[in-house]
């Protein structure tokens, strides 16, 4: 399709007008860096984390979270400025959503990590004490509640209905449970025996 002039004039400005919000964000990914910063200094010094320690640990946290933001960001501006046809801009819409619901799942992931990573830090932040044999499988539990509900709100966001993949998972879930019937109550025997601490090291038991 031939464009006029003034169209590709148009165009042109609306492409430099994109390079130039990238530019921008690139620019501002150390502003949006240290505000995403701040709350985690509090949640670090809470669990006990000492300030060289902590500027280390929330670099890592939230590296990653604040690339996908700031590419959704990008994503979304640029194509309403392109304003493009209405598939294209639904598509780059959920996926600016997309990246943004990643990105928040990311940040948790990452938090939990860092806490559930001793019985002190957990003890800190939720005032519970624990074991620390039971601190892979909490750290495990809540990764693995955080991956579903990021499935399931990224599926939402994609117009997709998760009714029948729920109510399959609850099948397969059922199945699952009767199936390993003696694996889930060994691990809930387990549990029960770390949590209680029926008995220590240097006990003898009859």
């Amino acid at each position: 399709m031939n464009l006029s002039p003034d169209a590709l004039r148009v165009f042109f400005a609306r492409l430099l007008l994109v390079v130039g919000v990238f530019g921008v964000i690139w620019l501002l990914r150390n502003l949006l860096t240290w505000l995403m910063s701040k709350p985690l200094q509090g949640i670090m010094q809470r669990v006990g984390v000492t300030d060289d320690e902590s500027h280390a640990l929330i670099g890592s946290i939230v590296l990653i979270p604040v690339r996908y933001l700031l590419l959704a960001i990008g994503i979304d501006l640029s194509a309403r400025i392109l304003e493009l046809p209405h598939p294209l801009i639904d598509f780059a819409l959920n996926l600016s959503s997309t990246l943004v619901i990643v990105a928040l799942a990311v940040l948790l992931f990452r938090i939990i990590s860092a806490i559930v990573i001793s019985p002190k830090r957990f003890l800190l932040f939720t005032g519970a004490t624990i074991d620390d044999a039971l601190l892979p499988f909490i750290r495990t539990g809540f990764m693995v509640l955080v991956i579903a509900v990021m499935l399931v709100i990224v599926l939402q966001v994609w117009d997709y209905d998760i009714t029948g993949l729920v109510a399959g998972l609850g099948l397969g879930g059922l199945a699952f449970s009767l199936a390993a019937q003696d694996l889930l109550s060994n691990l809930f025997g387990f549990a029960a025996v770390v949590s209680d601490r029926p008995f220590v090291v240097g006990d003898y038991i009859k």
